[in-house]
């Protein structure tokens, strides 16, 4: 079944803003119904739709699903290689997502022996940040600095959980699977910048 409803305003223009939570609540509960989905289309050029804050939805806790994949996780990683926080003599790491693991591949120079070493990691959700638990280490039988696996347990699971909560979510559920990892989250209030180069 499909009802539709229109809510008809008027702005002052030069991007002004209404809000109209409480007409869209009026208009569905109009309608009578009590599940399903409600679709907001604005017509016209210069009109858009956004939610201002987490207030906005009213009690409503939607879950979004944002998958990952191990191409947008290897294009940063490209580009700022410094994230990971490697050790000295550990350079160019690669993810991939597969068999419910993250796994982080770098490359070393022990000695004169260059080396590939992959650290297999489980994800996991905890008090509600992404967390990742170092389940085997392999490096073709040489042996490695004890801190490789701090840094992939801490700095790849902080990274990641940085940037779901910059983008104002909360991890509640993960999966991996091949060449992908999926985090069901819930949205949160996203810290406000001061703007005073303060806290």
């Amino acid at each position: 079944m499909v009802r539709k409803e229109t809510v008809t305003l008027e702005t002052k223009g030069d991007g002004d803003v209404v809000e109209i939570t409480d007409r869209v609540e009026s208009a569905l509960a109009r309608t009578g119904l009590r599940q399903g989905a409600v679709v907001l289309f604005v017509p016209g050029a210069t009109g858009a739709l956004t939610l201002e804050q987490l207030q906005a939805i009213r009690g409503v806790q939607p879950t979004i699903q944002v998958t990952v994949t191990e191409a947008d996780i290897n294009s940063y990683l490209q580009t700022h290689p410094e994230a990971v926080g490697l050790p000295r003599g550990f350079s160019a790491p690669r993810v991939h997502f597969g068999e419910g693991r993250v796994n982080m591949t770098v490359r070393a120079r022990l000695l004169i022996i260059p080396v590939r070493v992959t650290v297999a990691m489980e994800p996991r959700v905890e008090d509600g940040e992404l967390r990742l638990s170092v389940v085997k280490v392999d490096a073709g039988g040489v042996k490695l600095p004890g801190e490789l696996r701090g840094i992939a347990e801490d700095q790849i699971s902080r990274l990641l959980s940085q940037r779901l909560l910059a983008a104002g979510l909360e991890p509640q559920s993960v999966e991996v699977g091949e060449g992908r990892l999926t985090v069901a989250a819930q949205l949160v209030p996203v810290p406000e910048a001061t703007g005073d180069g303060g806290e």
